[in-house]
């Protein structure tokens, strides 16, 4: 009987415990040191990120400009974070007009492009296009052969045609609506 009881009273005790090995302390500092050098550039990214933002939207409210009380409104913070996206508009048919040359009449083609990044203004462009084909026909009919050859020439016929493009649709919408004129084929005979 005494064997059972120093058997139980071997069971109640507890066997000492083991001194924690030396890889598994090693292994919990590393994650401890990895765990802290993990919060520091989270914290790095975290400033960055909000001084970044903080001064982009200090630019895209000093150009989308600011309302009286100094506050961009909702639609003006909208507008600015929405990127411009040239629209192209092709004018059908091609311009052919007679001019008079050296050498006698000659005759020009001209096929325009026109890009705004307004789609009103593509709506204002197609309602007013016969007073636009007018003056564009007039503005190519009244050039001359030897001042059209020349590149300059080219592009202050290009210029003109977007200057008076631009008048037009101030006069009849308020504002000149194209940004550019493209003369994406020119043929002179």
């Amino acid at each position: 009987m005494a064997s059972k009881g120093k058997e139980r009273i071997d069971d109640d005790e507890e066997p000492a415990a083991a001194p924690p090995s030396k890889k598994k302390a090693v292994i919990k500092w590393i994650l401890i040191v990895l765990g802290v050098l993990v919060l520091v550039a989270a914290s790095i990214a975290a400033t960055m990120y909000f001084m970044n933002s903080s001064s982009h939207g200090k630019d895209a409210a000093h150009e989308a400009g600011q309302s009286s009380t100094g506050k961009t409104t909702k639609e003006e913070k909208e507008k600015s974070k929405q990127p411009k996206v040239a629209i192209y508009y092709k004018i059908d048919p091609p311009f052919v007009v007679n001019f008079q040359g050296q050498s006698g009449t000659r005759f020009l083609q001209v096929a325009i492009e026109l890009m705004t990044y307004d789609q009103e203004a593509i709506a204002a462009i197609e309602m007013h296009m016969p007073v636009i084909r007018n003056n564009i026909v007039f503005l190519l009919s009244g050039a001359n052969y030897e001042q059209i050859n020349t590149l300059e020439g080219k592009q202050k016929l290009r210029a003109d045609t977007l200057a008076e493009i631009q008048k037009i649709l101030k006069d009849k919408i308020g504002r000149p609506g194209v940004e550019e004129v493209y003369f994406t084929s020119i043929v002179m005979q």
